[in-house]
């Protein structure tokens, strides 16, 4: 046991584990893993299937990078974070309902389904705040996003659920309509990628190798989206072309955004600045 535990802790010290959970914005990583860049780079995806879970995983020490939100990040304030690398500002996080917004409004019973101790939570407390509810309208559900995304639409109850892409359009497919955004909520979501401080002292080179293969990934993207579907729906959820297309629009990348630039819109929403180039 001790050997297996040795060898487990070598590996977490000089290997890049990176997670990463389906989320649109991430599937660049997800190229990079399918083309053998992150295994060229001595990189190692872990796939999470949540961003909560991504968080745990990074409490848990099996992990020494992860992608996030911002919100998953401030969660982890005691660990020894940095924050390494801006991805893109989404705003394909979203309110959908089995009902109109009128109704949801009016009624103030609906059954609510998200993440809570994800990026959703920030949605949903944006949504209530601007259309004047309360948290106690809604009847509150803890569901992780790979399992709310088989949700089918029932005529009995007001449903509500908080989500993001790839599972927002496997939702709407299933007919539920969205009712608000974090782009109608002023709600700013910034995806990126933050590592582990001690790992980052030691092994500064392959984490600019990382950043280099994200920025390489995006290049393909814009080059020929197409290609580049084909080789990341698989991750997420298998939409077709044109909503994959949709789906990546609801990304502002910030890949090339200059770190002084983006610092300063990050302080005006309290976020941890990313770390000077």
């Amino acid at each position: 046991m001790l050997v297996i535990f040795v060898g487990c802790e070598r590996d977490y010290e000089e290997n890049l584990r990176l997670a990463v959970s389906p989320r649109i914005g991430y599937s660049l990583l997800y190229y990079a893993q399918e083309k053998g860049m992150l295994e060229d780079a001595g990189i190692k995806l872990i796939p999470s299937t949540s961003l909560h879970e991504t968080m745990h995983y990074y409490q848990s020490n099996l992990i020494n990078a992860f992608v996030s939100t911002q919100f998953e990040a401030s969660m982890l304030k005691e660990e020894n974070l940095v924050h390494y690398m801006a991805i893109d500002d989404s705003d394909g996080d979203v309110v959908l309902s089995n009902r109109s917004l009128e109704t949801i409004i009016k009624n103030k019973r609906a059954k609510t389904y998200f993440e809570i101790d994800s990026i959703n939570k920030l949605v949903f407390d944006d949504f209530i705040k601007k259309y004047h509810l309360s948290v106690s309208d809604f009847d509150l559900f803890n569901r992780a996003q790979v399992l709310l995304k088989d949700m089918v639409v029932s005529n009995k109850d007001d449903i509500v659920i908080i989500t993001y892409e790839p599972y927002a359009t496997v939702l709407r497919n299933s007919g539920f309509l969205e009712i608000s955004s974090a782009a109608d909520d002023g709600t700013f979501v910034l995806d990126s990628l933050y590592v582990n401080a001690d790992f980052l002292k030691e092994h500064d080179k392959k984490l600019e190798k990382l950043k280099s293969i994200i920025k390489q990934s995006y290049l393909k993207f814009k080059e020929d989206p197409r290609a580049y579907y084909e080789v990341v729906k698989s991750y997420l959820e298998n939409p077709t072309y044109e909503e994959f297309m949709k789906s990546s629009s609801t990304v502002k990348w910030l890949l090339n955004e200059p770190v002084s630039t983006l610092n300063k819109k990050l302080k005006s929403y309290n976020i941890t600045p990313i770390r000077a180039e």
